[in-house]
């Protein structure tokens, strides 16, 4: 693999590393009951989408 293709995968795996611990560390910020109830609301929005009750 050429250098620059190593660079640029290399800039892409650091940016997404970035984002991911930007969200883990807005996620941990998040009071409790608000987080559960977040979690809630997403799984009934996946039920909905599939169909179900």
């Amino acid at each position: 693999m050429p250098q620059a293709e190593d660079d640029s995968r290399m800039q892409d795996l650091a940016e997404m590393a970035g984002a991911a611990s930007q969200w883990f560390s807005k996620l941990m910020r998040r009071d409790l009951t608000e987080l559960m109830q977040g979690m809630a609301a997403e799984k009934k929005a996946k039920k909905k989408h599939r169909g179900e009750k």
